[in-house]
């Protein structure tokens, strides 16, 4: 991979770059090449579950692994708030200070993650889980089995894959998505093998390789490069310094009340569907999403790797680079903005090619969630930017306005149109608070950071 970038440096002339643009080309070439095995892993993954379960089965699974992942909020924001300060210490060549923000990141989120673990353990016996997902289709025992080895997989996967924020904050972004294309791709093969040897409708099966598969993979890279590349800051217990980690917890509680909105936002949509509807209609939303997820997460890819160069540009006070930098991302999106509107035309052709006659998606569902999908990629360049500033107070106070006027604007759209598109419309309404302020806040940042 690395004689790869450096020869796509010297064939497009990046040498000639400006140090912060030549780490964040080369790790946007990488991504790209690594995600799109992603993206095939994810196209060949769908139809085959599908095809295993059912649209029922399905659904549920899509809604369970959408509430299981809501724990993650529970890291309050310690994880992007690594990020930001582990890249300050190491644009300041602090390597102590690094050392300490990474011990006392892994222990607290050790200490939370477990602590919510045995007290999930203590109490799932007595969770109903026929009723909040609204199905009789798996018994209520076997519910108890898949949320256990759900939960606890989850729990220790947030822990663990903390080493992906020690990499973004060296500038390495695109190592993220190989430990991700790794484990989706060795859960595609179990899988499979799974159609091929069990009989179908385990969906115990499925979630307990979906879900420990992820766990191992993190758990072995952070003992390799913590053993030999991150040697020097290593976390340790003697380095955890909570006295002198104040602005690390400081940004990681604003990072958790961003993070919570987001959840809210962004996942708990399958829940709504499910009270208001049915499971089966959380099957259509969610593959209208997985398909229009894709210029999303393409050019997630191409904006994620400019995050710790932010930062680091921000506290070398380089504000030239920041709004060069920023110009660009804006450029680029208008670009999949455009390839998105020819996606919304396009949809029933590629719902037919991928899935064939498995599920009927109407094409006002497909539009509704293809404007949303243009909101956010506009939004994406500001929020990437405003995160690497650190400057995300902003977010803090709005995020309950936005937690509120969701859920209900959802709701009143959804019995409104007597269909899911309502929670698609409810989306890209709230979405469109952060376009318009983000991008005041950037200004006002910059214009207070002078040399």
């Amino acid at each position: 991979m690395g004689n790869l970038l450096n020869k796509i440096s010297s064939r497009f002339r990046l040498n000639n770059l400006h140090s912060l643009s030549k780490v964040y080309i080369r790790q946007v070439f990488a991504s790209l090449f690594i995600k799109a095995g992603s993206v095939i892993i994810s196209l060949l993954y769908i139809p085959l579950a599908l095809g295993y379960l059912d649209t029922e089965k399905y659904g549920i699974w899509v809604t369970l692994t959408t509430i299981v992942n809501w724990i993650g909020v529970l890291d309050i924001g310690m994880s992007n708030g690594l990020r930001n300060k582990l890249a300050e210490a190491l644009a300041k060549e602090d390597i102590k200070l690094g050392k300490i923000y990474i011990s006392t990141a892994y222990a607290f989120l050790g200490g939370i993650f477990l602590s919510v673990l045995i007290l999930f353990m203590a109490v799932n016996p007595f969770i109903n889980w026929q009723v909040i997902l609204n199905t009789h289709a798996i018994s209520r025992h076997e519910l108890y089995l898949i949320t256990s080895v759900a939960v606890s997989c989850v729990i220790l996967r947030f822990i663990v894959d903390t080493i992906t924020m020690v990499d973004a904050a060296h500038g390495n972004s695109a190592k993220a998505a190989m430990l991700l294309a790794i484990g989706n791709g060795v859960s595609l093969i179990l899988v499979w093998l799974a159609t091929l040897f069990t009989q179908k409708g385990n969906i115990l099966l499925l979630c307990t390789i979906v879900t420990v598969v992820p766990v191992l993979v993190y758990t072995l890279y952070s003992l390799i490069v913590f053993g030999k590349k991150y040697k020097n800051i290593r976390p340790s217990f003697s380095a955890v310094k909570i006295e002198h980690s104040k602005s690390l917890i400081g940004l990681s509680l604003q990072f958790f009340i961003v993070q919570i909105t987001a959840t809210i936002l962004y996942s708990s949509s399958p829940f709504i569907i499910t009270q208001l509807f049915n499971p089966a209609a959380v099957t259509q939303f969610s593959i209208v999403t997985n398909i229009f997820t894709m210029p999303v997460m393409i050019f997630g890819l191409i904006c994620s790797p400019i995050m710790p160069l932010v930062t680091q540009a921000f506290v070398k006070k380089d504000n030239e680079w920041i709004k060069s930098a920023l110009r660009r991302l804006n450029y680029f999106s208008l670009l999949f903005c455009a390839g998105t509107v020819i996606m919304i035309f396009l949809s029933g052709w590629i719902y037919k090619i991928w899935l064939g006659d498995k599920v009927h998606i109407p094409f006002n569902l497909s539009a509704a969630i293809g404007i949303y999908t243009i909101i956010i990629i506009l939004n994406a360049p500001f929020s990437n930017f405003i995160n690497g500033l650190g400057k995300i107070k902003i977010l803090t106070f709005i995020s309950p306005i936005e937690i509120g006027f969701f859920v209900t604007l959802a709701i009143i759209l959804s019995k409104l149109f007597n269909d899911v598109i309502g929670v698609s419309v409810a989306l890209s309404i709230t979405a469109l608070i952060t376009l318009i302020l983000l991008p005041l806040e950037i200004r006002k940042a910059l214009k207070n950071n002078k040399p």
